[in-house]
């Protein structure tokens, strides 16, 4: 099976991990003295299974041609229940036919697996071994086991767009193949850690961000059947400005000489923010802040204005906007040749003339 990684809604980027195939092997304690060693906590899921890696050592002195005995016991200090014996004395009914022992005790290997998991199962776990005819040792710690828990994700604080990024996520649940394991509503991914120190899963995604995915979370989801729980690590994504613009204000009216105009510079998305603004009229340099703003406007400044913005990413460049300005003419309209130049236009009046004025505005 393969990993997956989708997008899922428009917030949010979604990675599964589910249960893992196959099963690595336990390595052998170290031969030389009496011991036992297993994880301190594992987690589990309702319905799936749990496997408890485990090793033991004994003295190269201590001959057990005869065999090892393998003994798990639940809740050694107070009920002492008998999980599993390798002479099937006994067991527990809770636990009869649900768990089995997957390695050879004679090879140091004491792995258990506990299928058909429930809320019952939880709590503390120990392991004892017996030499056939000879000596005999338990463990002093246990293994504590409980339910489904979020999964834990780890990413670097920011990505930049375009490049290559990787995350991890990671689940302290295995479950081997054939075995509580539904390929069904499971699917494989990353690596196994299995052994004594640390049972986990885990998940690498590899892949780029653009500024789109900025501040959306990405979620990581560990499931089985219709449980689920979810982590999520929210993604900081370096990126340039995007879709830099100027708006003028007032925008729905016609600029006239002796008004205030002013025009914003705005973007889309920055991150990190803005550090720099820049205004230029036809191509002369005007500002250096978001707002540029021309009081009393005359003639002159009919042009074009255009800003661009910076942060430590790189830079955005609005598309020029044209600023045209109004003014008053008296008497009737001239016919006007040519390209519009923002100049005003007049014709003669004089105050014995018998018509009044007709006053209008042109650009």
């Amino acid at each position: 099976m393969a990993s997956s990684c989708a997008r899922a809604g428009s917030d949010r980027l979604l990675g599964r991990i589910s249960l893992q195939k196959g099963l690595l092997g336990v390595g052998m304690g170290s031969l030389g003295s009496w011991g036992v060693a297993y994880p301190k906590s594992l987690r589990g899921v309702r319905g799936s299974c749990v496997m408890i890696p485990c090793t033991l050592s004994y003295p190269d002195d201590v001959e057990a041609g005869d065999g090892v005995v393998a003994i798990w016991y639940k809740d050694y200090q107070d009920q002492k229940l008998l999980v599993y014996h390798s002479e099937a004395q006994e067991v527990d009914a809770h636990f009869r036919d649900r768990a089995k022992l997957l390695g050879d005790p004679a090879t140091g290997n004491c792995t258990l697996l506990l299928r058909g998991v429930t809320p019952e199962d939880s709590g503390p776990y120990r392991f004892r071994f017996e030499i056939v005819n000879g000596d005999r040792w338990s463990a002093t710690e246990d293994v504590v086991l409980n339910d489904l828990e979020r999964p834990s994700t780890a990413a670097s604080e920011e990505q930049t767009e375009g490049q290559t990024a990787t995350l991890e996520c990671s689940t302290p649940y295995v479950c081997p193949l054939g075995d509580g394991y539904d390929p069904q509503v499971s699917m494989v991914a990353g690596r196994v850690q299995l052994d004594t120190s640390e049972v986990s899963h885990r998940l690498t995604l590899t892949t780029s961000f653009s500024w789109k995915d900025h501040s959306k979370k990405l979620l990581c989801e560990v499931s089985y059947g219709s449980r689920k729980a979810t982590g999520e690590v929210v993604l900081w994504v370096r990126h340039a400005p995007k879709d830099t613009q100027v708006s003028v204000n007032p925008s729905a009216q016609n600029i006239r000489v002796g008004d205030t105009v002013s025009f914003t510079c705005e973007v889309s998305s920055s991150y990190p923010p803005i550090s720099a603004y820049h205004w230029y009229k036809d191509g002369v340099a005007m500002g250096t802040e978001q707002i540029l703003t021309l009081r009393d406007v005359r003639r002159e400044d009919y042009g074009q204005y255009h800003c661009e913005v910076k942060n430590a990413v790189g830079a955005g460049v609005a598309p020029a906007v044209t600023l045209y300005i109004f003014c008053e003419c008296q008497g009737s309209l001239p016919h006007l040749k040519g390209p519009l130049s923002g100049s005003c236009c007049s014709s003669p009046f004089t105050a014995a003339s018998p018509t009044p004025p007709l006053i209008s505005y042109a650009p």
